[in-house]
């Protein structure tokens, strides 16, 4: 399954708020009364089927009918669900809190997330009638995630033209797994400005996006340009590839990434006999895991032309575990030692304290840095079961450090 930027849910039955409103009041209440019409009747309520457009995004303008709740004065309600409205778009609340908004029956905990600025408009606007959020003035609200920070990549100019099905669905998530590695670490690992990730979330078609591009700044802009037309030609590729014969095995996707030119560079200071095996045994290892773990068609592809880590990315895995060699066939669990390195190794790869680029890096360049290591223990002569014991002991000390200074 690939994975997406965000993810909707909606209750199998009953319809949200927002829903109600923009179905306009007489067929809202039309539905209602059907509803009630077959509560309390003994003999089944026939239905037809009827087709039903897909729902319209929610916007401000629904955030406000919502937010204004009954009031006997018809005249300030809607005077009032304007002005929320107005606050809402003006105040940039973003597609998050819009969509929470008009997706509960207890919307008032979505307002938590407002920044304290968002927060004290909408107060002001209600008045003392207003309702008072859980959200204290001095805590900083929750950072927006770069994940959550595009709402559909496909629209992203240039919009991917591709008909709803398997290949538009790799094109989508391919593009969005490189425009938010590009929202995360440019510049550097400090990424795009909050105010920018907020623009990105509330905009609703390319307009709005183009919008959004001018709050970049220019290596911002070009580096996200960059990543999206590196995506959509890593697709193209991908998908001529898919579409010949005969198909791309898991073998030949393992001889591929796992090629003796990509090689160049690694596991200097081994013997030849050692590196043959250790590339014998990475790509042996990327076999077994696509056969066991049936990696899609896609996907298979994709690593065949050349698309890396994003191809990991966009179906939801890391590359960290195909480095060189591979961490599949690195050091055994069974002897102590290599267990606690293991264990290390994978606790740095979860070090919520470094962005997921990071990470990768930090889990491939200390794992490819002690493989000559292992490699040269395991061909010792006398005890190669001490000496990868040892090994393991040294790489764990070292890992242990650098954990401790970049995790804590």
């Amino acid at each position: 399954m690939f994975r997406s930027t965000r993810s909707l849910t909606r209750e199998v039955v009953g319809v949200t708020s927002a829903e109600l409103y923009s179905l306009g009041m007489p067929r809202a209440l039309a539905i209602v009364a059907t509803v009630l019409a077959g509560c309390g009747s003994t003999a089944p309520v026939p239905t037809v089927a009827m087709p039903v457009p897909p729902a319209a995004k929610p916007t401000c303008e629904d955030v406000g009918v919502i937010l204004r709740g009954p009031l006997d004065d018809e005249a300030k309600g809607r005077d009032l669900e304007h002005a929320i409205a107005k606050t809402c778009g003006e105040g940039r609340w973003g597609a998050q809190i819009v969509d929470c908004v008009a997706s509960t029956t207890d919307p008032d905990h979505c307002l938590d997330r407002l920044s304290t600025e968002q927060h004290q408009a909408y107060r002001l606007v209600r008045g003392d009638s207003g309702p008072v959020s859980a959200k204290q003035d001095d805590a900083p609200p929750p950072p927006i995630e770069c994940a959550d920070a595009f709402v559909d990549v496909a629209l992203l100019a240039p919009a991917i033209a591709l008909a709803a099905g398997p290949d538009r669905d790799w094109a989508i998530a391919v593009r969005a797994s490189s425009v938010v590695d590009s929202c995360q670490h440019t510049p550097s690992d400090t990424g795009w400005s909050e105010l920018s990730r907020a623009c990105f979330i509330a905009a609703r078609d390319p307009d709005a996006l183009a919008g959004c591009h001018s709050q970049l700044d220019s290596a911002q802009a070009q580096a996200l340009a960059h990543e999206v037309s590196a995506s959509d030609a890593i697709v193209a590729r991908s998908l001529a590839l898919l579409r010949k014969e005969p198909p791309v095995t898991c073998n030949g996707v393992a001889s591929h990434y796992y090629a003796d030119a990509a090689w160049a560079g690694k596991l200097d200071g081994l013997t030849a006999a050692q590196r043959k095996k250790a590339i014998a045994d990475s790509r042996a290892a990327m076999t077994k895991a696509c056969t066991q773990e049936t990696w899609d068609g896609h996907e298979r592809a994709c690593l065949v032309v050349g698309g890396g880590a994003r191809c990991f990315a966009a179906a939801g895995s890391s590359s960290a575990r195909w480095s060189f060699p591979s961490v599949d066939q690195r050091v055994p669990d069974d002897i102590s030692q290599c267990a606690e390195y293991n264990s290390r190794l994978a606790a740095l790869a979860q070090c919520d304290k470094m962005t997921a680029r990071a990470r990768a890096a930090a889990v491939a360049t200390q794992s490819e840095g002690f493989a000559p290591m292992f490699a040269r223990a395991r061909a010792t002569a006398g005890d190669p079961k001490r000496a990868l014991a040892d090994a393991c002991t040294a790489a764990a000390d070292a890992l242990g450090q650098l954990t401790a200074q970049l995790c804590q």
